[in-house]
């Protein structure tokens, strides 16, 4: 068991990939979360989500790292605005200069 475990664990050159995603994300409103399987032979093990804080809603599921990345470098957008405000055309708020 822990040759199969270590044999699957993470690169630490991974985990820095892993930490810059997740801190890129958080910056643009969004949240990494890793699925948290025990099946090794499991679709969806080692596998990414990210949501939207705003609303708390799932914007993309079943990511790799690699995928993950790919979202973060080529700055692919993640609408954080409510979907029934987009649905309803309305624009989203925008605080004013000053406005507290």
């Amino acid at each position: 068991m822990n040759r199969a475990r270590r044999a699957t664990s993470m690169t630490s050159a991974d985990k820095v990939r892993e930490n810059r995603a997740r801190r890129t994300l958080e910056r643009r409103g969004c949240r990494l979360q890793r699925i948290r399987r025990l099946d090794l032979h499991a679709l969806d093990y080692g596998r990414y989500r990210i949501f939207v804080l705003a609303d708390g809603r799932l914007a993309l599921d079943n990511l790799t790292l690699a995928e993950v990345d790919d979202v973060v470098t080529n700055a692919r957008r993640i609408e954080a605005e409510p979907a029934a405000a987009k649905a309803a055309g309305t624009p989203p708020r925008r605080r004013r200069a000053g406005n507290s």
